[in-house]
């Protein structure tokens, strides 16, 4: 007796539920990060030029004023008394904070006297703060002495 054996063709189906799913994830992580790096630049400040140029070091802290007065610390509107808390919040949680003063050329002199004030009154070192200005052209780069 002859038995007929039928071969079954056996289909391979591709799941698309993962490859949808990182695709996702992978929008979203670049849609956050994309609008996080840009909190930075919200506010646009003329920087004045300058002649030389110190490096800035890693991962600063950004404290931007305005040309009417305002201060901006990592892209929001703070207060001055505001700025002092975080300034000490930040100073608390890494002895070795850096900021970074980003001052209008229009912006008066008190104000940025005033951070400084805040600074000194959260223990961060003069050295380690830097004010921002258009690099020049043929910027000269300045030894920072070791203390």
């Amino acid at each position: 007796m002859l038995v007929r054996t039928v071969k079954r063709v056996q289909t391979t189906r591709l799941n698309m539920t993962p490859m949808i799913d990182c695709v996702f994830l992978l929008l979203t992580f670049f849609m956050v990060v994309s609008e996080l790096s840009r909190q930075y630049d919200a506010v646009e400040v003329n920087l004045p030029r300058v002649k030389a140029s110190v490096e800035i070091p890693p991962d600063p802290h950004v404290v931007k004023l305005t040309a009417d007065g305002t201060i901006y610390l990592a892209g929001e509107a703070v207060s001055l008394t505001r700025l002092g808390d975080d300034l000490r919040w930040l100073r608390y949680n890494d002895p070795n904070v850096a900021i970074v003063l980003k001052a209008d050329e229009q912006a008066e002199f008190r104000h940025i006297r005033a951070i400084l004030g805040l600074c000194a009154d959260s223990r961060i070192r003069v050295y380690r703060l830097s004010f921002g200005a258009r690099p020049p052209e043929e910027a000269i780069p300045v030894q920072e002495e070791s203390r």
